[in-house]
């Protein structure tokens, strides 16, 4: 027996409804078009519902992935070990500091009640020389004499260069190898200037020193006994000077200096040079080399040469 079931118009409600093909049919009453069921034509699903569905597959890929790379991290991730620490305590530590028995260091009653001096200290410019090395630098040599009525302790000088509208364009200062000047002394100050300015300038040069005490060094002459000057390579500047010197003293005397003052016919300083000697002390009456080399201060072929010798007295260790 055949099932079958006869078709309504859902708008007129005629049964005379002409089917078109498997899908849709035709009312002949009021011509409305009816969509047929059938099983290769399942109804369609609500637009929402396909929404919530590939929402919710989305969802559970994403877990899935997530699920996978957290166990990788984990698998990857390095082993890790936790070691207890002992536990470091702070040790007991003895200073041993030694005992201090100086008298360089000592303040006496007379040093509290000195009065110090408001004098300003007068050094005066006796003569200059200015030349220049092989490598473009400037250099002054200066003479200069304390015309104070005190001892002036590290004199000096400062040179002043000043552009054609007086502006101060370079300042550079010297100090004498000679540490306390007495008064009436005269002695020289080498002042270079490595980089010296390419524009027109003028200079200006001024003594400085100081008068207080507490600058004073304990600087001892040293006896120059003999030297020679050697000419390098048949040059009337270019010179080494080759002597002795020797510690007279009943002391040691360590960090000793010679310095080489070159003059002209009238007995004016035209250039300097100095160095160390070849030992770092003498002992008493111990004497010692020393070798200059001279020629890159020096501003013309020097008529003489005279030397002088100076070194620190020598300190117990503290």
């Amino acid at each position: 027996m055949l099932d079958f079931k006869i078709l309504k118009c859902p708008s007129c409600g005629s049964s005379v409804v002409e089917t078109e093909n498997e899908e849709l049919a035709e009312c002949s009453h009021c011509g409305s078009k009816l969509l047929l069921k059938s099983k290769n034509n399942p109804t369609r699903v609500f637009p929402y519902s396909r929404l919530i569905v590939s929402l919710l597959v989305l969802i559970l890929v994403g877990g899935v992935l997530g699920f996978y790379f957290i166990q990788q991290n984990k698998n990857d991730s390095p082993i890790v070990t936790r070691i207890k620490l002992p536990k470091i305590g702070v040790p007991n530590v003895n200073f041993n500091l030694p005992k201090i028995n100086s008298k360089a260091i000592t303040i006496t009653k007379g040093d509290l009640t000195q009065k110090r001096t408001t004098e300003t200290p007068k050094v005066s410019i006796v003569r200059q020389v200015q030349g220049k090395t092989i490598i473009g630098g400037l250099y002054w040599i200066v003479t200069i004499r304390n015309d104070s009525k005190q001892t002036v302790f590290r004199p000096g000088v400062i040179v002043s260069l000043f552009d054609e509208s007086n502006k101060r364009i370079e300042e550079q200062k010297g100090w004498a190898k000679i540490i306390h000047l007495e008064p009436g002394m005269q002695t020289e100050v080498l002042v270079y200037v490595a980089n010296p300015p390419k524009v027109n300038y003028k200079h200006e040069i001024k003594g400085m020193g100081s008068l207080s005490s507490y600058l004073k060094a304990d600087q001892q002459n040293i006896e120059v006994v003999e030297f020679i000057v050697k000419p390098k390579n048949n040059s009337k500047i270019n010179v080494e000077i080759i002597g002795d010197v020797k510690n007279t003293h009943d002391f040691q005397v360590d960090f000793i200096r010679v310095v080489a003052i070159a003059k002209d016919q009238q007995g004016n300083t035209i250039g300097l040079a100095d160095s160390f000697v070849s030992n770092s002390s003498l002992n008493p009456n111990e004497q010692s080399g020393f070798k200059i080399n001279a020629g890159t201060f020096v501003t013309k072929p020097p008529d003489s040469w005279s030397l002088l010798a100076f070194g620190k007295k020598h300190r117990d260790k503290l």
